[in-house]
């Protein structure tokens, strides 16, 4: 097929392993199979460069960010809009849902957090004038704690849905380009350039 205009900027794979979300440069979402390594389906969604995508615990939405400063949240299977959710004055640089899918966390290039209640589309807590661009985030715990991490070197924690920072790790020299917690929440992994 085509090399995707060139440039894929995120990708999430599914939680049941058989399906890979993409975004790319040019706006779009693609899905593709992992087995045969096909793209079966492809949504123009947003109108600037798809920065991030992440999918929901069960699997049912996916949640896209862009540099147009929109987060979309999406039917899984249709590509159906189901939430357009807009609050970031930069590019949406992070996504993550909690475990129980109630909460979809945002995180962007300016340096906002910012915790989704996904009944109600609305922000519930949110946390501006965050160190540097945010680059990851993952929950931990149940979902009870959330951890971050940005250009400022530095692995933040904290608690939901409150969003106050309970502690901050240091130890990293240059900016954390990846962070990562495993399925039992238990272990957190952050690496830099």
């Amino acid at each position: 097929g085509d090399v995707y205009k060139r440039q894929v900027w995120s990708v999430a794979v599914h939680p049941d392993g058989k399906r890979l979300a993409s975004g790319g440069a040019d706006g779009t979402v693609r899905l593709w199979d992992t087995s045969t390594h096909q793209s079966i389906q492809s949504w123009k969604v947003h109108e600037m460069p798809v920065t991030v995508v992440a999918w929901s615990p069960d699997g049912k939405l996916l949640a896209t960010g862009g540099g147009d400063r929109t987060i979309r949240v999406l039917d899984g299977q249709t590509g159906r809009e189901k939430l357009r959710l807009e609050n970031h004055s930069g590019a949406v640089t992070c996504l993550a849902f909690d475990p129980t899918g109630k909460y979809l966390v945002s995180g962007g290039a300016d340096r906002r957090l910012v915790l989704w209640e996904l009944a109600t589309g609305k922000p519930q807590r949110m946390r501006e004038r965050y160190g540097s661009v945010i680059t990851g985030m993952a929950f931990v715990q149940e979902g009870a704690v959330l951890v971050s991490a940005g250009g400022d070197q530095l692995v933040r924690l904290w608690n939901v849905p409150g969003l106050e920072e309970i502690r901050v790790l240091t130890g990293h020299r240059q900016v954390i380009t990846a962070l990562a917690a495993n399925a039992a929440g238990d272990m957190v992994a952050s690496a830099d350039s």
